[in-house]
Protein backbone atom coordinates (compact mmCIF):
# COMPACT_ATOMS: atom_id res chain seq x y z
CA UNK A 1 0.00 0.00 0.00
CA UNK A 2 1.65 3.24 -0.81
CA UNK A 3 1.50 6.33 1.36
CA UNK A 4 -1.10 8.55 -0.53
CA UNK A 5 -3.67 5.40 0.54
CA UNK A 6 -2.45 4.91 3.89
CA UNK A 7 -3.18 8.91 4.56
CA UNK A 8 -6.71 8.69 2.42
CA UNK A 9 -7.15 5.80 4.74
CA UNK A 10 -6.59 7.70 8.05
CA UNK A 11 -8.40 10.79 7.44
CA UNK A 12 -11.48 9.39 7.54
CA UNK A 13 -13.49 8.31 10.36
CA UNK A 14 -15.50 5.66 9.62
CA UNK A 15 -14.03 3.61 6.89
CA UNK A 16 -16.15 3.24 3.96
CA UNK A 17 -15.69 2.80 0.16
CA UNK A 18 -17.47 3.92 -2.32
CA UNK A 19 -16.59 1.32 -5.51
CA UNK A 20 -16.82 3.00 -8.81
CA UNK A 21 -18.08 6.33 -7.47
CA UNK A 22 -17.39 7.47 -11.35
CA UNK A 23 -19.19 11.42 -11.26
CA UNK A 24 -21.51 10.83 -8.14
CA UNK A 25 -18.74 11.04 -5.53
CA UNK A 26 -20.03 10.84 -1.66
CA UNK A 27 -19.16 12.74 1.13
CA UNK A 28 -17.52 10.87 4.02
CA UNK A 29 -16.41 8.02 1.93
CA UNK A 30 -13.05 6.84 0.39
CA UNK A 31 -14.41 7.43 -3.47
CA UNK A 32 -12.41 4.81 -5.94
CA UNK A 33 -12.88 4.78 -9.51
CA UNK A 34 -10.78 3.75 -12.34
CA UNK A 35 -10.64 6.67 -13.97
CA UNK A 36 -9.54 10.34 -12.35
CA UNK A 37 -12.14 12.65 -11.88
CA UNK A 38 -13.27 15.40 -9.84
CA UNK A 39 -13.12 14.28 -6.21
CA UNK A 40 -11.83 10.86 -6.25
CA UNK A 41 -9.52 9.99 -3.63
CA UNK A 42 -8.02 7.00 -5.18
CA UNK A 43 -7.19 5.88 -9.01
CA UNK A 44 -7.95 1.81 -9.07
CA UNK A 45 -9.57 -1.27 -10.58
CA UNK A 46 -11.65 -3.26 -8.51
CA UNK A 47 -9.69 -6.26 -8.99
CA UNK A 48 -6.41 -5.28 -8.27
CA UNK A 49 -7.74 -2.64 -4.85
CA UNK A 50 -4.85 -1.19 -2.63
CA UNK A 51 -6.33 -1.32 0.26
CA UNK A 52 -5.12 -3.18 3.12
CA UNK A 53 -6.90 -6.47 4.30
CA UNK A 54 -10.11 -6.02 6.05
CA UNK A 55 -10.00 -2.12 6.60
CA UNK A 56 -13.65 -1.04 5.22
CA UNK A 57 -17.08 -1.41 7.27
CA UNK A 58 -19.03 -1.11 4.56
CA UNK A 59 -18.42 -0.88 0.79
CA UNK A 60 -20.83 0.72 -1.75
CA UNK A 61 -21.54 0.17 -5.20
CA UNK A 62 -23.87 1.70 -7.02
CA UNK A 63 -24.71 1.23 -10.57
CA UNK A 64 -21.16 -0.64 -11.31
CA UNK A 65 -20.14 -0.49 -14.86
CA UNK A 66 -17.38 -2.84 -16.21
CA UNK A 67 -17.21 -4.62 -12.94
CA UNK A 68 -18.77 -7.17 -10.74
CA UNK A 69 -18.67 -5.80 -7.12
CA UNK A 70 -19.15 -9.08 -5.51
CA UNK A 71 -15.74 -10.58 -5.73
CA UNK A 72 -12.91 -12.05 -3.62
CA UNK A 73 -11.24 -8.28 -3.78
CA UNK A 74 -13.54 -6.63 -2.28
CA UNK A 75 -13.96 -9.30 0.50
CA UNK A 76 -10.55 -9.33 1.33
CA UNK A 77 -11.00 -5.27 2.06
CA UNK A 78 -14.03 -5.79 3.49
CA UNK A 79 -13.83 -6.77 7.65
CA UNK A 80 -15.41 -9.72 8.91
CA UNK A 81 -19.17 -8.88 9.65
CA UNK A 82 -18.69 -5.84 7.37
CA UNK A 83 -21.52 -4.68 4.83
CA UNK A 84 -21.38 -4.76 0.39
CA UNK A 85 -24.55 -2.61 -0.56
CA UNK A 86 -24.58 -2.85 -4.40
CA UNK A 87 -27.50 -0.70 -6.20
CA UNK A 88 -28.33 -0.51 -9.71
CA UNK A 89 -31.15 -0.81 -12.40
CA UNK A 90 -32.63 -3.83 -13.02
CA UNK A 91 -31.29 -4.11 -16.41
CA UNK A 92 -27.90 -2.91 -15.73
CA UNK A 93 -26.22 -6.33 -16.98
CA UNK A 94 -23.01 -5.89 -14.73
CA UNK A 95 -25.79 -4.98 -11.59
CA UNK A 96 -27.84 -8.64 -13.17
CA UNK A 97 -24.37 -10.90 -13.58
CA UNK A 98 -24.12 -11.43 -9.87
CA UNK A 99 -28.17 -10.84 -8.61
CA UNK A 100 -29.70 -12.94 -10.94
CA UNK A 101 -26.99 -15.77 -11.62
CA UNK A 102 -24.83 -16.27 -8.61
CA UNK A 103 -25.86 -19.36 -6.39
CA UNK A 104 -25.79 -18.92 -2.46
CA UNK A 105 -22.92 -21.49 -2.98
CA UNK A 106 -20.87 -19.30 -5.29
CA UNK A 107 -21.34 -16.07 -2.77
CA UNK A 108 -20.26 -18.10 0.43
CA UNK A 109 -17.22 -19.17 -1.77
CA UNK A 110 -16.26 -15.59 -2.28
CA UNK A 111 -17.27 -14.80 1.51
CA UNK A 112 -20.41 -13.37 1.52
CA UNK A 113 -23.92 -14.04 2.76
CA UNK A 114 -26.92 -12.05 0.98
CA UNK A 115 -29.09 -10.67 3.85
CA UNK A 116 -31.45 -8.93 1.35
CA UNK A 117 -32.29 -8.00 -2.27
CA UNK A 118 -35.41 -5.77 -3.76
CA UNK A 119 -36.58 -2.24 -4.09
CA UNK A 120 -33.94 0.05 -3.59
CA UNK A 121 -34.15 2.24 -0.10
CA UNK A 122 -34.75 5.65 -0.95
CA UNK A 123 -31.63 6.67 1.57
CA UNK A 124 -29.40 4.33 -0.38
CA UNK A 125 -30.01 6.51 -3.69
CA UNK A 126 -26.89 9.09 -4.38
CA UNK A 127 -26.77 11.93 -6.46
CA UNK A 128 -28.32 11.18 -10.25
CA UNK A 129 -27.57 8.06 -11.29
CA UNK A 130 -26.80 7.95 -15.08
CA UNK A 131 -26.62 5.99 -18.58
CA UNK A 132 -23.79 5.20 -20.28
CA UNK A 133 -24.11 7.54 -22.68
CA UNK A 134 -25.17 10.17 -19.65
CA UNK A 135 -28.24 10.28 -20.08
CA UNK A 136 -30.16 10.34 -16.16
CA UNK A 137 -31.87 7.37 -15.21
CA UNK A 138 -34.90 7.14 -13.06
CA UNK A 139 -34.67 6.01 -9.55
CA UNK A 140 -37.79 3.90 -9.38
CA UNK A 141 -37.07 0.74 -10.91
CA UNK A 142 -33.63 0.73 -8.96
CA UNK A 143 -33.29 -2.32 -6.98
CA UNK A 144 -30.10 -3.14 -3.78
CA UNK A 145 -28.67 -6.30 -2.91
CA UNK A 146 -27.10 -6.07 0.48
CA UNK A 147 -24.64 -8.83 1.99
CA UNK A 148 -22.30 -9.13 4.94
CA UNK A 149 -18.94 -10.54 4.71
CA UNK A 150 -19.04 -13.86 6.54
CA UNK A 151 -16.69 -14.23 9.39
Amino acid sequence: MNSHVHLIINSFKMNILNLGSGDNPMVSMINIDIRLLKDIDVVANVNELPFPLQCFDKVFSHNPFHYNPVCEEVAEVLKNGGTLIVTGQPRNPFFNQFLKHISIEELMKLGFELLEQGPIEPSLIVGQPKSTTGKPLSTKRMVQAILRKMI
